[in-house]
């Protein structure tokens, strides 16, 4: 299986990161991390969803191809990912607009997700029997349990936590979570 990272904007048209992640694993790729950054296309800043992810393909061209069923299907003009040595903008088949290359300089990867200086905004997803869903508190404190990190609460945004107040709030009933105020996460 290859490792690919696909960079997907989000705003024209306005996809959910959900979607867009559901999508992707529709056209035979397996998720495993995701994070929204701000990216930039054509000059305009952009909300991107950065994937990791692996193809059941060998072939960089099978890779290439799926990738622009994909863009035609989330309606994108093209789809930056990058794969071991190759790196590429692939445009969906039907876009007759002009064709620009592939700059690393606007690519976002999975390990690098501040180098914009941005913080990443965790999405929080998780495939269970092949459904695609977005972690609850709950789900996000056991993963952080251990090394703190940033989970994402529905009206507060992106938390910093420490391991210790996720340990300790792990014992909170997750409708109770979503009325605390911010500074009882921190």
């Amino acid at each position: 299986m290859k490792r690919v990272v696909f960079n997907i904007g989000l705003s024209a048209p306005v996809i959910s990161p959900l979607d867009a992640t559901k999508q992707v694993m529709r056209h035979g790729f397996t998720v495993r991390d995701t994070r929204i950054v701000k990216g930039q296309y054509n000059g305009e800043e952009e909300r991107t969803l950065v994937l990791e992810t692996f193809a059941p393909y060998d072939d960089i061209t099978q890779v290439e191809d799926m990738v622009s069923k994909l863009a035609e299907r989330l309606e994108q003009d093209c789809i930056a990912f990058v794969s071991g040595k190759y790196e590429r903008l692939t445009y969906r088949a039907t876009w007759e607009g002009e064709r620009q290359e592939f700059d690393r300089q606007y690519f976002v990867d999975i390990e690098e997700p501040t180098k914009t200086g941005q913080v990443p905004e965790s999405v929080g997803f998780s495939k269970t029997e092949g459904t695609v869903r977005q972690l609850t508190l709950s789900e996000q404190l056991r993963q952080r349990q251990h090394s703190g990190g940033t989970i994402k609460h529905p009206v507060h945004g992106l938390i910093e936590v420490t391991a210790k107040t996720a340990r300790e709030l792990m014992s909170v009933k997750e409708g109770h979570l979503i009325r605390f105020k911010r500074d009882m996460f921190n």
